[in-house]
């Protein structure tokens, strides 16, 4: 098992280019101020913990911007930026010699709008396919100013297929669709990921280098 910790740091330059807009009302205030820019400092961190059988993590990010003097001038059409904390966990069961069960979650929560929750279930044959599926629902864990409880909540639900190949390389393709979207808007997603895993010189050399009780951690 391990236990790893984070922690970044840096600038967010937000701007907004009124020429790129295609306002309705041309006379709006807001528009005759023009462009519109902050650059404000910036940290992340997070704690992981995993071992063959488990994994958690929590970070957060936006942790100094959200500190920063707001602008109360009506001008201003760059947002504030809100905390953002994420809490993920999953697991690896055992269903065969040649299956594994893996379900997972996210939990995200955002101080600026409404938060969500990912629960996730997949499988692994033979380590060399995954097949999986994902509901995602937005949610709010408590009451927010910034966020109106009587909009309708969005949902949706994914697909996933990925293939190893040679041991080393990965394709994956994701499919989602809405099931809920606030405005009416439930257009689906389409996903395609390229991957590929770094050998270590202790794997090189085991029979089975990939094997989910050694080091590699592919698996999460």
């Amino acid at each position: 098992s391990r236990l790893s910790f984070g922690l970044s740091g840096g600038f967010i330059h937000s701007r907004i280019d009124v020429g790129q807009l295609s306002p309705d009302d041309l006379t709006d205030p807001i528009l005759q101020a023009g462009n519109s820019s902050r650059f404000l400092p910036d940290a992340r961190a997070g704690v992981f913990y995993d071992n063959d059988k488990f994994y958690a993590g929590f970070s957060a990010t936006n942790m100094i911007v959200q500190f920063a003097k707001r602008q109360h001038d009506p001008s201003r059409m760059v947002s504030d930026k809100k905390l953002q904390l994420y809490l993920t966990g999953g697991m690896l069961v055992d269903i065969s010699e040649d299956a594994l069960l893996k379900p997972s979650f996210l939990l995200k929560d955002d101080a600026g709008g409404p938060g969500s929750l990912d629960v996730n279930a997949s499988v692994l044959l033979k380590q060399l396919l995954w097949i999986g599926c994902s509901y995602r629902r937005e949610l709010n864990l408590y009451n927010k100013n910034t966020v109106d409880n009587g909009l309708k909540r969005g949902s949706s639900v994914a697909g996933m297929l990925s293939v190893y190949i040679r041991n080393q390389y990965r394709i994956g393709y994701a499919y989602e669709h809405m099931l809920s979207q606030p405005g009416g808007m439930s257009r689906p997603a389409h996903e395609v990921s390229i991957g590929f895993i770094l050998r270590t010189k202790q794997a090189e050399t085991q029979d089975d280098a990939f094997d989910y009780n050694t080091e590699n951690r592919r698996l999460f």
